[in-house]
């Protein structure tokens, strides 16, 4: 599997591996995004996220508050869909996000096994398997031109992130006997500012996949 994280990809397995606010203000922050004339980098640096549930969330941050406490603190687990240097005219990202939403129905993710980001990255995550195949045919809909996808993506849930790499001659022989075993029923989307909160949140179809 070949994916990024940050603009990072990871080591392979032979090496151990619709709208609603959201809170008060979001309505402000919505129309901020939804012009892409707005610029600056804070406005651009928008993403599509799917949050863990509780019950999954409880099987990871323990680990993350642990080994990275400076990201979990600020941003909660969670799975990149779409990425900011993917889609960065956030305004369009949106609108493409809300549409491709309206026609899915809701599906199952599921963790899977620790892994290493390639060297010099370094850091850890989890693999996350999309039986469905949604994110692959939401990706589809809302990376159109003038957007363009990474040539290295996959699901996946950061451990360790590769800014404190630093930290891996200690955290991978702990991380690396992880073996999470849980699912989540998908039932939202969600636009994620600069500060990792959300801007909105797109709910899927309630027929099931």
């Amino acid at each position: 599997m070949s994916i990024s994280c940050c603009g990072r990809r990871p080591r392979g397995t032979s090496h151990a591996p619709g709208l609603r606010s959201c809170h008060h203000g979001s309505r402000r922050r919505a129309a901020e995004i939804a012009t892409p004339s707005s610029g600056g980098n804070r406005v651009s640096r928008v993403q599509a996220r799917i949050e863990l549930s509780a019950q999954l969330s409880a099987l990871v941050e323990p680990h993350r508050q642990r080994w990275n406490p400076e990201r979990a603190r600020r941003n909660p687990a969670h799975v990149t869909v779409v990425y900011h240097d993917e889609a960065p005219l956030p305004g369009l990202l949106r609108d493409r996000l809300a549409a491709a939403v309206s026609q899915l129905p809701v599906f199952e993710l599921a963790l899977g096994l620790p892994r290493r980001f390639l060297l010099p990255a370094a850091g850890v995550f989890l693999e996350v398997t999309d039986p469905a195949g949604a994110i692959a045919r939401l990706r589809e809909q809302v990376l159109r031109e003038p957007f363009h996808p990474r040539t290295a993506f996959g699901l996946h849930v950061t451990i360790l992130h590769p800014d404190y790499a630093h930290r891996m001659p200690e955290a991978w022989p702990e991380l690396s006997q992880l073996r999470p075993s849980g699912s989540m029923q998908v039932a939202e989307i969600s636009l994620i500012g600069p500060s990792n909160e959300p801007i909105e949140r797109f709910p899927f179809s309630e027929r099931s996949g």
